[in-house]
Order: structure tokens, then sequence, then C-alpha cells
């Protein structure tokens, strides 16, 4: 995978995030003169916006609004093909609005590209592995000019805090609001002039780092054109995480158990006869290391190889940063890559072949679709090949 001085430039020009963490006192507020921010930024962040609006994946992460309008996936397929690739938001804007005003936000840019995923997980490598949570971060944008944000008052129930970097050009003003003071009928909309008198105002320009804590209801304006990139610090309740790691462990078309008001998801078979407690344990464990082998990044690849072919060699893409874990859990072996999970076949020789590809080996795979004896344990490997190779943490080795 390709790297340049943009996509590190994203991140490796700001103060460590530990550093950053650390001197926030668990407010709102704004860092002043952070970073210098520049036309690199511009250009690096812009190259993406483009990249993730092409895709064919991923809608519910796309959001366009034009003079106040969301933009269907017609408009979205239209808006990327305008833009070229020698474009910046202010060449665009210039050419294709021509003084209208617009809004974009993308989520999970980790999740379109790897480059973006290596350069937030290598900066993020020091919080990742320090904190002893099942948190995960995940990546976005907020770029435009327009005069209040098309999403409204909100207040971002599932995160803990989000960070904005800002690169400008223009000042952004960001109001937020104490538990309340806005009614339920001004959610989702825009400030009226009575709002915003009674708002807390962030102003943040070019070069400042914008802290919001959660759950503060709070909205956005920038009417002089601006980008973001963000860092949002995502939280999963204990049920979220319990779901998310049976659901890849269990056998598929299982049905949930009945508990009361809600029901619990249908567990592994190897989970069974355990106390709830232990299983609650084991899967916040289980949710960590899958976290750590995305290098602590919420979105996953969405598309790694079609196919694995039986002459080729795998070797994992980024040990230090994207490790392949392996762990055993109630007695089976576990395989952790890209924040997948699944059981390592239960055939003699398949976790010594897992062992050597986590420690950065390429491995043949030949040598693991030999150890089937029989046609169901053939089928099985090839199988789980075939997910390995999807999870997006390998690489053909020629």
């Amino acid at each position: 995978m390709a790297r340049d001085r943009g996509d590190e430039g994203f991140f490796f020009a700001f103060p460590p995030l530990t550093e950053i963490l650390r001197s926030l006192d668990g407010k709102s507020c704004v860092l002043s003169n952070t970073f210098q921010a520049g036309a690199d930024f511009d250009r690096s962040l812009w190259r993406h916006v483009r990249h993730v609006l092409s895709s064919a994946k991923g809608h519910d992460k796309k959001r366009v609004w034009i003079d106040g309008a969301r933009l269907g996936a017609g408009g979205l397929a239209s808006c990327a093909s305008s833009m070229t690739p020698g474009d910046t938001m202010q060449s665009w804007a210039e050419r294709e609005l021509r003084g209208r005003e617009f809004c974009i936000v993308l989520n999970n840019l980790e999740s379109f590209d790897d480059r973006i995923a290596w350069a937030a997980a290598h900066y993020a490598a020091d919080y990742t592995r320090s904190v002893d949570h099942c948190g995960a971060l995940a990546i976005g944008t907020f770029s435009g000019s327009y005069q209040s944000s098309p999403i409204g008052i909100h207040q971002d129930l599932n995160l803990d805090r989000t960070l904005h970097f800002h690169f400008g050009p223009g000042t952004k003003h960001l109001h937020t609001w104490s538990a309340g003071q806005v009614p339920a009928r001004a959610m989702a909309l825009p400030p009226d002039d009575e709002l915003k008198a009674v708002s807390t105002v962030l102003e943040v320009r070019s070069g400042e780092i914008a802290n919001i804590e959660t759950p503060v209801l709070h909205v956005g304006s920038a009417p002089q054109l601006c980008a973001n990139l963000c860092i949002l610090f995502r939280r999963f309740s204990p049920f979220d995480r319990l779901e998310k790691v049976a659901g890849q462990l269990r056998p598929p078309q299982s049905s949930p158990i009945a508990s009361g008001a809600h029901s619990l998801p249908a567990l592994p078979q190897a989970w069974l006869p355990i106390p709830f407690g232990d299983v609650q344990a084991e899967a916040d464990r289980l949710f960590r290391l899958a976290n750590l082998s995305n290098g602590g990044l919420a979105g996953r690849p969405m598309g790694g190889l079609e196919v694995v072919p039986r002459s080729s060699s795998v070797k994992t893409k980024h040990t230090d940063i994207f490790p392949i874990l392996l762990t055993t859990s109630f007695g089976k072996q576990i395989l952790l890559a890209r924040g997948h999970m699944r059981y390592v076949p239960e055939i003699e020789g398949a976790t010594s072949w897992m062992q050597r590809l986590a420690q950065g080996l390429s491995v043949a795979a030949s040598e693991l679709l030999a150890l089937g004896s029989t046609e169901e344990e053939r089928v099985g490997l090839w199988e789980f090949l075939q997910w390995l190779g999807k999870t997006g943490a390998v690489a053909l080795d020629s």
C-alpha cells in the first residue's frame, strides 16, 4: 500500500493524541494554535472526499447537502463525477456551485481507504495500546460552507468525545447547550436566534482543535469555506459488544434467546454451558482484541482480496499496526484480523500455520489446504482461507 506525505500529514503534523487528551480536562473547549494548517491539508483531504463519494459502497456513511437539500444516490454519483483529480475544495465549489451553500459529512473514512486507516492507526497507536476499554476510533470529515449544520442541534450519544482538527481556511463556530436549554421541538433543527443567544460559542480558527464532550447538545456553523478532520471516540454498550462478538462466532441462522424485555444474541455452542457473567467478560476481551487487530479503529475495510488462489502465498499487510492475533477462548482457538474473528479449524497443523502468519512470515495457501484429510476438512480450510483474504488483513506475496 503506497503512502504519501499528504496522507501522513493528516495526523503526523498534529501533537501526539495522548498529549491532546491530557490537556482537555473533560470540557468542551478549543485548543488554540495547535498545528499549522495549510494547502496540503486541503488537497489531501479533498482527494479522499472524492474517493469516498466515488465509491459504490457505504452510502449510509456519506451525506451531502446543497442549499439545504440532501442528495440521493444519483446526486452523490453526479457530485463525485464533477470533482477532478486536480481539484481542491475551493476550486470545485467555485466552478460547480457558484456561491451555493453546501455541507459534506463523511463517516468512517478508515473503511474506504487503507491509506487513511494506516495513518490514523499509526497516529493513535500509543493511545490505543495504553487504554484498557472497549472503545474505538472513527475518522470523519465535516466540510463546506453552511450557515448552520443541516444535521441541526444534536448530541452524539454513542460517543465519548469528538476532536475536530480544523483546517480552515474560514472560521467555524460550535454552539453548545447544557441539559434543559433546548426544547424537544428544536432538536435536529438549526437553532433560532433565541437559542443562539443562550448558547456557549466555541470559535475555531484554522490550525485549532475543538473538543466536544458528549452528551453535550451542539451544532456547527461555517458560513465561510472550511474543512475539519474529525476523530470520533466511539463507545459500545455491553449488549452491543456481546452481539458483535457472538454474531461472528455463532453458527449461521441461529435464533436469539428470549430474556425478559430483550432478546440475547444466539451464543456460540462453546459458550452455552458457561455462566453469563463469564460470557460477557469473554465477549469484552475478544471485542478488545478485535479492536487491537484493527489498530483501534471502528471501521473495517470494505473489501479485501476477491479470492486467495491455491497457488499463492499470503502475508500480513502491516504486522505492527494491524496485527493478526491468536487467542484461546473456552478451549477453542480464535484468529482475529482487522476487527473480524473466526474459530480456527480444529485440524492438526492449522494453528501452527496461523502462528507463522501472525509472526509476519509469508505462508503458502497450499500448505494450509494440504492439512485436510477429508473433503469436508479441505472445504472448511478453503472457506477459512477465503474469509481471511476478505478481512483485508493479508496480501498476496508473490
